[in-house]
């Protein structure tokens, strides 16, 4: 009973059904769909397959039979769209994301998956063709999307990360009075589960949970860095460096030899620095940075699959982004440049 009763909410909430609208298409009363919903009554043998037709879903799956079936099924789906992603297939990403809610409307994890992809087919950090069109066509089931999941799925972790991007997405369209009282609503850096865990865990387990936590802190340091420079807190050339610098020597003390995809970081800050040598006028510092960072760009490393619209490796990036620009134009005949762009093809 309480299976069916769980089904029954979830299903007509992600359909978007009032309990008056799905009284209408049962030939039922508003009070019978809500003693349903609470448990206090059942329906009728004779209707569940007109429910189970109204949302889309077999009669066992209504009444909660094969969950484990299910879940593998879902899970398959959540793969598939992880595997899109990694390899900067959004579009796909999009299609496989819509397919997977179709089949499954009650699942909160599919629903939050659509919103995501279409977040990120509309996003402009990446290589995603038309996505200013996008994140136009999409806007209106991204919010819908959102307040849908923020209001009625009964999972916190998927509940605070539909706000969180709900609260993105209005940020980068510019309604930031909408994203306001979003952001003021999410839990503060203080009350997060990481911080309380730490407290429970003893010996390895809590030297563990640190170093996972100090590599999570490092993430941040690195937006921190990076956005105080590209932000104006850094105003000349030695000072940027200077601070990519500090960042990096934090990067290596952390990970020590076991940097990973730490690399593709470390690679964007030596472009950095090159590029404000040569305004610095020292071109031979300019060469030195560029060649680390080829070193870092060929490093060899397991690239963790990540959810991005750009597709581009990492070489591709560094090659069309940064070796292109004007600033290294003097250096373009040299042997060492062209070693290093070599490096990156």
């Amino acid at each position: 009973m309480i299976t069916l009763q769980e089904n029954l909410k979830a299903l007509r909430r992600a359909k978007d059904l009032t309990q008056e609208q799905l009284a209408e298409l049962c030939g039922v009363s508003p009070q019978a769909v809500s003693r349903w919903e609470t448990g206090a009554a059942c329906p009728d043998i004779a209707l569940l397959p007109e429910l189970a037709e109204c949302f889309g879903v077999t009669v066992d799956e209504l009444l909660g039979a094969g969950r484990e079936r299910r879940n593998t099924l879902i899970q398959a789906h959540l793969s598939r769209f992880d595997e899109a992603l990694s390899r900067g297939l959004v579009m796909d990403a999009v299609e496989l994301s819509r397919a997977a809610a179709r089949e499954f409307p009650a699942d909160w994890r599919l629903q939050n998956q659509l919103m995501y992809a279409l977040f990120v087919a509309g996003s402009d950090d990446g290589d995603v063709p038309g996505w200013e069109e996008n994140q136009r066509k999409y806007d209106a089931e991204i919010i819908a999307l959102g307040e849908k999941i923020t209001q009625y799925c009964p999972d916190d972790a998927l509940r605070l990360e539909a706000k969180a991007r709900l609260a993105f997405h209005y940020c980068e369209t510019g309604r930031k009075a909408q994203a306001l009282p979003l952001i003021e609503s999410l839990p503060s850096e203080d009350n997060c589960r990481e911080y309380f865990r730490y407290w429970m865990l003893e010996g390895e387990e809590r030297l563990a949970m640190i170093e996972k936590r100090m590599r999570g802190g490092l993430g941040r340091l690195a937006w921190g860095i990076q956005a105080w420079i590209g932000n104006g807190g850094a105003k000349t050339p030695g000072e940027k460096i200077a601070w990519r610098e500090k960042l990096a020597r934090c990067i290596e003390l952390i990970l020590g030899e076991n940097i990973g995809d730490w690399h593709e970081t470390l690679a964007k800050l030596e472009a950095g620095n090159a590029c404000d040598a040569m305004e610095l006028g020292q071109p031979e510092t300019a060469l030195g940075h560029l060649e680390a960072m080829a070193g870092h760009a060929n490093a060899d490393y397991e690239d963790e699959p990540c959810h991005t619209a750009d597709s581009r490796p990492l070489r591709q990036i560094l090659r069309e982004e940064y070796l292109a620009r004007e600033c290294f134009d003097a250096l373009r005949e040299g042997g060492k440049f062209r070693a290093v762009l070599q490096a990156t093809v």
